[in-house]
């Protein structure tokens, strides 16, 4: 376990990680879909299971894969299907995908810098929790720390709008710390990295999942992972 937990490749902002990882998918591996002429890159989430055990699924970025799609490993590593978007959780940004009976998924978290290992994820943290320090981990940037600036529930701006639209839902605004690349210094996630599960920093708690970065104020945008338990899911 502990070799599945380490990244083939080292992201950077000029070569990401997209390596297939075989049959075994966790979070934090890249991702495609095909809507339309568009291909679309995002990061694959959690495992969550529905509250009555009847139904495993795994976590996407649904503006990734809008029409229910197919998900993909990269085409640079092959492009094989891995599974099927079943369902979007209402305006959360939060999609279920039906794994292929192949593929496999490990709700254990890449190892980084700080924790070579990895470690899995136990719970989803509550929203009174208000953790101070969160990691992100995703094939696009790689490890990044921030901090989060604040929990609340409302309607959220979609990105590039200025009106809030739809449910409202708990969303947590994180503010990263500026980390060194070979190419400057990036203070936030690139594309691709939507659906990138948010945890706390050398824990196994569940935060939440990237969605956007507001460049305007200088914090991202991320939907609360404890939403899922309004739609009767739980990490699994």
């Amino acid at each position: 376990m502990e070799e599945l937990a380490r990244r083939n490749h080292t992201p950077t902002l000029e070569t990401p990680d997209l390596t297939s990882y075989g049959n075994i998918m966790r979070p934090g591996v890249a991702i495609e879909c095909i809507s339309g002429s568009d291909l679309l890159g995002t990061t694959l989430g959690v495992r969550v299971m529905s509250h009555d055990g009847d139904r495993k699924c795994i976590t996407v970025a649904a503006h990734g894969c809008p029409d229910l799609n197919d998900i993909y490993q990269p085409r640079v590593s092959g492009g094989r299907k891995i599974g099927t978007v079943i369902k979007h959780l209402g305006d959360t940004d939060i999609g279920l995908m039906q794994l292929e009976n192949h593929i496999v998924h490990e709700n254990e978290v890449f190892g980084n810098e700080y924790q070579a290992t990895g470690f899995r994820l136990r719970e989803i943290t509550s929203q009174s929790d208000e953790p101070e320090f969160i990691e992100l981990n995703s094939p696009y940037d790689g490890y990044m720390m921030g901090t989060v600036a604040r929990i609340e529930y409302r309607r959220i701006a979609e990105e590039g709008l200025h009106e809030e639209i739809g449910e409202k839902y708990t969303w947590v605004t994180i503010l990263w710390s500026p980390m060194h690349t070979p190419s400057g210094v990036l203070v936030s996630p690139t594309n691709g990295t939507c659906g990138t599960p948010i945890t706390l920093l050398d824990g196994a708690g569940l935060v939440s999942f990237f969605r956007f970065h507001d460049y305007e104020n200088k914090m991202s945008i991320s939907i609360a992972a404890s939403n899922l338990r309004s739609f009767g899911y739980d990490l699994a």
